[in-house]
């Protein structure tokens, strides 16, 4: 039977290998051991974000952010500064659909009323009604119901203004607009309306001039000033505003950041002390060694002799 043999420099080599995988795996280890603590930080801090945004925050409703919802000003022919500004509060709405909308979600719903005056014409006037609703199907039942209320051919005739007839008004979807003139032979003032809706907001227009030409145009420009307004402002405008008070947010900040530190450190703390006690004891055990071989080396020393 034939043996085979290992020659001496394979089975060192072999061996070798052996140990270069054991310390490589013992050395991920290590790293891997050494990895938790950042690890836990991380988390810490991660969970300590979460409560942050979870608790820290006070949400308040400001019914004065309505204001945001009307254009900040009017079209040619009438003066920047307005003459009334102020909530209309939907209970006091003569559109079922938006005194609705308030009582189902009133802090999503609500309406601001504003009105400029002429520059040349004391009696020409320009106003905005924006309502905002909780929902885009809330904005198209209070438009469906303002366009009844205002563009029908009675809706001012108790102002002594009869319906002339509609109104087109380019680059505003959905748009209805009509112009009333007035009743008596002595009147001189033309009344043009205009209803849209954008997203969950509807619009009402006014504008009354005593300049027959121009109140078609002025209540177009207007109406489109105000669409464009509101696309800039979004479908996600909010009453609400979020407000982080500064002690509350420095204390959880300051914990949170404490308990990230401890689980950082404290291993490392840790793991130097157990390596401290372990040289420690090692140079102890050298000391030792070293002081028994200096006392074989002298007795053998004494018995040469």
């Amino acid at each position: 039977m034939l043996r085979v043999s290992t020659h001496p420099l394979l089975g060192n080599a072999q061996a070798g290998l052996n140990l270069c995988s054991a310390s490589g795996a013992g050395l991920g280890a290590v790293r891997w051991v050494r990895g938790v603590p950042a690890v836990g930080a991380v988390v810490v801090l991660g969970i300590a974000a979460i409560g942050y945004e979870r608790y820290i925050p006070v949400h308040h409703v400001q019914r004065a952010r309505l204001s945001h919802l009307v254009a900040a000003s009017p079209p040619a022919g009438f003066k920047a500064k307005p003459t009334t500004a102020n909530e209309v509060a939907p209970s006091s709405s003569s559109l079922a659909a938006l005194k609705a909308a308030g009582q189902r979600a009133p802090n999503s719903a609500g309406a601001y009323s504003v009105q400029w005056p002429g520059t040349t014409s004391t009696n020409d006037v320009a106003s905005l009604l924006v309502s905002m609703l909780p929902t885009k199907a809330d904005a198209v039942a209070v438009q469906a119901q303002a366009t009844k209320a205002y563009l029908a051919g009675s809706s001012f005739k108790s102002n002594n203004y009869r319906l002339l007839g509609p109104l087109a008004v380019p680059s505003v979807a959905g748009a209805q607009a009509a112009t009333f003139g007035p009743t008596s032979a002595k009147g001189a003032q033309r009344l043009a309306v205009v209803v849209f809706q954008e997203g969950r907001y509807a619009v009402v227009a006014f504008v009354q001039q005593t300049s027959l030409t121009r109140v078609d145009a002025s209540a177009v420009a207007l109406a489109q000033l105000e669409a464009a307004h509101l696309q800039k402002i979004g479908s996600g405008f909010s009453l609400t505003v979020t407000t982080r008070p500064l002690v509350a947010s420095l204390i959880l900040v300051g914990v949170a950041v404490a308990v990230a530190l401890l689980v950082l450190l404290v291993p490392v703390g840790v793991r130097r002390n157990r390596l401290r006690r372990r040289q420690a004891r090692d140079a102890a055990v050298r000391r030792a060694l070293q002081g028994r071989g200096r006392k074989i080396a002298k007795h053998q020393a004494a018995r040469r002799r």
